[in-house]
């Protein structure tokens, strides 16, 4: 892929912004409900209650357990606290709750409330995190367009845009709201920014201290708001340091020690912080809380490794995540998510004990432009067949490479995306919103493959036409599908709670 000069137009500012605009008024009709004015209606409240507890200089809750909880000899057995109240989803310990969830965003939160005396509800946090993640993945976009593509079509750049503010499941989270869907989308907002800011020292530009400063400052900010992202994070991280190490053009040894510096002391911080923050709640700087959380599942034992992550539940998982069907009717809204396969393969998986089988669409099925990952794959796979030196050593090989290439970074992004489904992989639960934990990084490295394909074959009338022809569908069938599946949700909210709107709408598309 041949480099080209950075364009400074208007078409590749002020029209993603308007975009990004529009799609910011799409999330806020779908949080709300069709109502604009009332967000987040079945909201949860448990980053404002971590927050109150910051305040208040306690990493507990404020809130006491109920007396007849602590009395039993296993608060954590589903049928022993059966007639107790209790907080759904705190942990549980030495008497106190605390929650298990990343306080990143609790802390921004008390921040706020420090100032202006209020909180909001994990709603505000879906749709503020959900903002951020479209933000950074537009500027992302952006870049990676600046630097290799903008020879190509601007249309392919807006259609991209649109593309990834709207691919599944995140107008779906955006009618769900609440806690579990807060801290997945604030996680992968943190992530986005960062991968925003370290794009051209992964890349392979010169890297900028302050730009790698704020990269590694948002990854530590984003494994302290979502765990599950730490895989990821420490394959770009190690790139960027390898890339530091070995670059050959570095002006200085005392460059060098700045920049890694700068890179390494902000995650660092943010990491002994995070298991300070679990050493004082649970004596120990390794300790999350989940084992002692308070869930419903019954059959699931979360002090105990494989009850919760088990070789077991990986072709379900696989199976679900990839292929999962969704659910077609002949009325409005056409599509709804179904629960995911719980005893696929049950005589080899034995699924059907201690797995969670939530509402989940197959990425295949519903967001099928992801397929155009598959030319980085082969490009890569075409580099290691014809490769001069030791295969092993392709990849990593670019990490010197003097000449940024579009090919290594979308394939980063790709194994990035890998790394952390694969955990996922062996989860008891199987849910929606753990997908925006790998498809984000999947989606931006399919959309670098699908350009990419364009501009080797954009000369020949026919394939140029056929490819570009391919992503638009592609694209237009993913974006439709979601706004659809996103209004029967997983609990028919539009229904519920907007009725008088639901069926105008279903008498507006036929339904």
């Amino acid at each position: 892929m041949s480099q080209a000069k950075p364009s400074r137009s208007w078409s590749t500012r002020g029209g993603p912004a308007l975009l990004c605009f529009l799609l910011g008024v799409v999330y806020l009709w779908y949080i709300s409900i069709g109502t604009w004015t009332h967000l987040s209606q079945t909201s949860t409240y448990y980053y404002r209650i971590l927050a109150e507890a910051f305040l208040s200089g306690s990493p507990a809750l404020k809130e006491a357990p109920d007396p007849r909880l602590l009395d039993l000899s296993n608060p954590y057995s589903v049928q022993a606290r059966a007639d107790i109240p209790y907080m759904l989803d705190a942990a549980l310990y030495k008497g106190k709750y605390y929650l298990y969830y990343g306080p990143i965003p609790a802390l921004f939160l008390a921040g706020f409330m420090s100032v202006f005396g209020s909180g909001f509800s994990d709603g505000y946090v879906v749709f503020a995190s959900a903002l951020g993640a479209l933000l950074f993945s537009a500027l992302l976009l952006i870049r990676i367009w600046r630097n290799w593509f903008d020879h190509l079509p601007i249309s392919l750049l807006y259609l991209s845009i649109a593309l990834i503010g709207l691919t599944h499941p995140i107008p779906w989270m955006l009618n769900t709201a609440r806690i579990y869907d807060a801290a997945v989308l604030a996680g992968a907002a943190l992530l986005l920014a960062g991968l925003y800011f370290a794009l051209d020292a992964l890349a392979g530009y010169p890297a900028k201290p302050m730009e790698l400063a704020l990269a590694s400052l948002l990854w530590g900010l984003a494994i302290g708001t979502r765990l599950s992202l730490a895989g990821s994070i420490a394959l770009f991280f190690g790139i960027i340091v390898l890339r530091l190490l070995t670059r050959k053009r570095t002006a200085s040894t005392k460059k060098t020690l700045i920049n890694l510096s700068a890179f390494v002391l902000p995650i660092a911080v943010c990491l002994f912080a995070l298991g300070w923050y679990n050493y004082i709640r649970f004596g120990s700087p390794l300790e999350l809380g989940y084992r002692y959380t308070l869930i419903i599942y019954q059959g699931v034992d979360l002090s105990k490794t494989l009850s919760v992550f088990n070789p077991h539940f990986f072709l379900a998982n696989l199976y679900n995540y990839l292929l999962n069907p969704i659910s077609v009717s002949p009325t409005f809204p056409f599509v709804q998510t179904i629960h995911g396969n719980r005893s696929l393969y049950a005589w080899l998986a034995r699924t059907n004990s201690g797995y969670v089988h939530q509402d989940v669409a197959g990425m295949l099925l519903a967001t099928p432009f992801v397929l155009f990952f598959g030319f980085i794959c082969y490009q890569a796979a075409h580099r290691i067949i014809h490769s001069p030196i030791p295969r092993i050593r392709t990849y990593f090989s670019l990490l010197s490479s003097d000449e940024p290439n579009a090919e290594f970074v979308a394939m980063t992004l790709g194994i990035g995306s890998v790394t952390n489904l694969v955990p996922l992989l062996f989860f008891y639960v199987n849910s929606m919103r753990y997908v925006v934990d790998f498809l984000p990084l999947l989606a931006i490295a399919a959309i670098i493959g699908a350009w990419a394909l364009y501009a080797r074959y954009q000369g020949i009338a026919w394939a140029g036409s056929l490819i570009r022809t391919a992503f638009t569908l592609t694209a237009g069938y993913s974006i439709i599908l979601s706004l659809l599946l996103a209004i029967s949700g997983d609990a028919n909210r539009f229904q519920t709670m907007n009725p008088d709107l639901f069926e105008k709408l279903s008498h507006l598309f036929g339904g």
